[in-house]
């Protein structure tokens, strides 16, 4: 399985893809935090990072040694599994986020209470993963990762249903469903990734793997943190107008539009009842905020299915037929 043609590095292709990524992040970061959109701060990274982001693909096509072999992504069943894995990894590392805030802030969770709180995502991918092969090899990786997508889009949909004094419980379900779905979807989608490559470019498939799941988690955060943070502000400030905050500067005013931690330290420097309805109001614009961003995660999980109906191989063996064409070797389907 040794590469007879091994790549040799390709600074170009790192510091573009570096730069391209940090730009669109921080653009969508920005826009975010101040709510503008439009604004230079936040449009001009964001064009900035999608410009480079095209340089750098139009390099890989042209470079004899390229960071990341984009032809690969000629072959939609890889494609597809790629897109499955980014979607997922999307959705995961943005619900994680929103989710951490509404335990430990909404919730008053410390934060040991809530990291233990998302154990029954492990428990279940421990449960479910192993015993994906067995579905993929009955059903076809199109089913198994269907079902996975779809139980993912309905455990980020039962987050439009979480409230402040809602049983922690009912939480801990939906994050067993979201651990069930994940199983279902990473290690088949994983094992067509790699399917779908000669043998020789094994490596080229795993580095592949690993960067979609990476910058799927990084936009996840950047997007639905952003997401969040917006509908917060959006949320908070007619509160902020309503409560007495005589005495506060104006950056007081800006760190609690921020966020929901930020609007309980200024709730901290206020008397008792203008602290109360402050924190009050800081809860009920964090809740609200919350189900937007999950409504959004939910859209992409269920985005995600679509994908993988269109493009995934949907019988067992489908998969190794699209790699031996690749490699022109005959191929034998039980």
């Amino acid at each position: 399985s040794k590469d007879p043609d091994p790549q040799r590095v390709d600074p170009a292709g790192v510091v573009l893809s570096i730069v391209g990524l940090v730009l669109l992040v921080f653009g969508i970061i920005q826009g975010g935090e101040s709510g503008q959109w439009g604004s230079a701060a936040a449009l001009g990274p964001m064009v900035g990072g999608v410009a480079v982001l095209a340089l750098f693909v139009a390099l890989q096509r042209r470079t004899a040694s390229p960071m990341l072999d984009v032809t690969l992504f000629r072959n939609p069943a890889f494609s597809a599994a790629c897109g499955a894995v980014t979607l997922v990894m999307f959705a995961l590392f943005g619900t994680v986020f929103y989710v951490t805030f509404y335990l430990q802030y909404a919730r008053a969770l410390s934060p040991l209470e809530a990291g233990l709180t998302f154990l029954p995502v492990a428990v279940a991918m421990s449960f479910f993963a192993p015993r994906s092969a067995k579905l993929v090899r009955t059903y076809g990786p199109k089913a198994v990762c269907a079902v996975g997508l779809v139980l993912l889009t309905l455990s980020f949909s039962g987050y439009l249903f979480l409230g402040a004094e809602t049983p922690i419980a009912v939480l801990v379900v939906l994050l067993f469903l979201q651990g069930a779905g994940m199983a279902n979807v990473i290690a088949p989608a994983t094992e067509s990734i790699m399917s779908t490559v000669p043998r020789e470019r094994a490596g080229a498939g795993s580095a592949v793997n690993t960067t979609v799941r990476q910058v799927g988690g990084a936009l996840g955060v950047a997007v639905l943190g952003s997401i969040l943070s917006a509908s917060y502000r959006a949320g908070i400030t007619p509160s902020l107008d309503a409560v007495e905050l005589d005495g506060l500067s104006g950056d007081a005013r800006e760190l609690a539009a921020e966020s929901i931690g930020g609007t309980q330290l200024v709730a901290e420097q206020l008397p008792d009842i203008a602290a109360d309805a402050l924190v009050a109001a800081g809860t009920r614009a964090f809740i609200d905020a919350m189900h937007i961003t999950a409504l959004g995660s939910a859209l992409v999980a269920a985005l995600g299915v679509l994908v993988v109906l269109r493009w995934l191989p949907g019988r067992p063996g489908e998969v190794d037929l699209v790699a031996a064409e690749r490699e022109h070797q005959p191929v034998t389907v039980a």
